[in-house]
């Protein structure tokens, strides 16, 4: 299909302003939908937006198509596909025109209900209609491409356009860096950085960090470290997303010099740890067997006021139970099997969860164990008594204010027997790594 590249998307700055917030999808979904201004719908649910368009379909003198457009637009916002379809069949029934929005929001909705092959066929629509598919339209498309699996149908579309052309800015490349490497595609994903580079389209550190991290998850470190130096060379600077990848692929390949040297450069452009840091960094020393700088790195999360989660104690059980090692106690050790260790990893939890209740409220959140790994989060309504499971088959019952003292009294028990007799190796955690 021969597009009029009269109409083809304008050049861009060289020097566009770009964004960036903390996570991968949601800061380029974010970014990306106020680049395409989508605001309050107005409607509180589908059914308010349907009766407003029943409203507007059924006046005497229909109003403008612009007035259609809002409705239908909110009610894709909301993820009502099937009912944007089918009001879209009333609206061509009325005989009125519809507008390049209108198509662009069906194609949406075709994307979303897996219908490539009606979405691509709108294009045509488009052009008999005398109207020019725009940015919208051709992005709406590659992302629909994208989020069906059909990632070189989304990289064809795309090549074809850029041959008639057409100029895309850093949107329509970061959907295809988001699908090339939600596909395990990263080298392709890193291919389309350096064609952003030579089409003076600089990319943001969203784009960057979702290179990185599937170049970290696919073993190709140095690459990915390589890639962080040019960000650095153009003046990106990381956050602590872009670290955690990082520092994740070092981790799982031992190179521990490159993870100290990360961590040395996040406290000197005043990139916090968060918990996730911490875990990565706890897991994967316990895997080698190095309890100390595991306990280490523990301490220092504890003074640095992170919670400990689910994922860190189950990081330091296998870590002891993996080595045999013996946690001291005062001036003698006490060897625990593997089942004492799942035992006290199961008073922390308890511990843990029974804090978070909250005497404001009628509900208590706490997490079950429904097999092993698996855990699942219920609500419990308020109650004067709770039963504690003590192990050896044993539960029994107890007041919320015997409950509460029995499980803190295990809780510091089981914390100074992970921290040991010595926590002063936490401030020179980072040389020991």
């Amino acid at each position: 299909m021969m597009l009029n590249p009269r109409y083809a998307i304008p050049k861009f700055s060289p020097n566009p302003i770009l964004t960036s917030s903390t996570l991968f999808l949601y800061r380029f979904f974010s970014h990306l939908q106020r680049h395409y201004g989508r605001k309050s719908s107005g409607f509180h649910n589908v059914d308010a937006a349907v009766t407003r368009f029943n409203c507007l379909i059924r006046a005497l003198s229909p109003p403008p198509t612009c007035e259609f457009d809002k409705v239908l637009g909110a009610i894709v916002r909301m993820g009502h596909y099937p009912t944007a379809i089918s009001l879209f069949s009333q609206f061509q029934l009325r005989g009125i025109s519809p507008s390049i929005a209108t198509f662009s929001n069906l194609i949406n909705c075709f994307c979303h209900q897996s219908h490539m092959g009606f979405a691509f066929s709108l294009l045509g629509t488009i052009l008999k209609s005398g109207y020019e598919p725009n940015m919208v339209t051709f992005n709406t498309i590659i992302n629909g491409f994208c989020m069906n699996g059909m990632i070189f149908k989304a990289l064809n579309f795309y090549q074809d356009l850029v041959a008639q052309w057409y100029l895309f800015d850093e949107f329509t490349y970061g959907i295809l860096i988001n699908g090339l490497c939600k596909n395990g595609q990263t080298r392709a994903a890193l291919h389309l950085i350096q064609e952003m580079e030579e089409r003076s389209v600089e990319p943001n550190l969203v784009m960057y960090s979702a290179v990185i991290d599937g170049l970290c998850k696919d073993g190709l470190v140095t690459d990915a470290l390589s890639l962080c130096s040019r960000m650095a060379d153009k003046g990106v600077l990381l956050d602590v997303v872009t670290y955690n990848s990082l520092i994740r692929g070092c981790c799982s390949l031992g190179r521990w010099q490159d993870v100290t040297q990360l961590l040395t450069r996040m406290v000197r452009e005043n990139v916090e740890m968060d918990d996730f840091t911490f875990n990565i960094l706890i897991d994967a020393l316990c895997k080698e067997g190095r309890i100390l700088e595991a306990q280490g790195v523990f301490v220092m999360m504890m003074k640095r006021g992170e919670k400990p989660d689910i994922i860190t104690y189950n990081a330091l059980m296998d870590g002891y139970c993996l080595r045999k090692l013996l946690p001291r106690l005062k001036n003698y050790s006490i060897g625990w099997s593997k089942e004492a260790w799942n035992l006290m990893y199961l008073i922390i939890m308890s511990a843990s969860t029974y804090k978070q209740y909250d005497t404001s409220t009628t509900e208590l959140i706490a997490d079950f164990e429904v097999s092993e790994g698996i855990y699942s989060r219920a609500s419990i309504e308020e109650t004067d008594s709770v039963c504690l499971w003590l192990g050896a088959n044993v539960m029994l019952e107890y007041s919320l204010e015997e409950a509460t003292a029995l499980l803190q009294k295990n809780l510091d028990n089981a914390t100074a027997l992970l921290l040991g007799p010595n926590d002063n190796y936490s401030d020179d955690v980072g040389s020991r790594i």
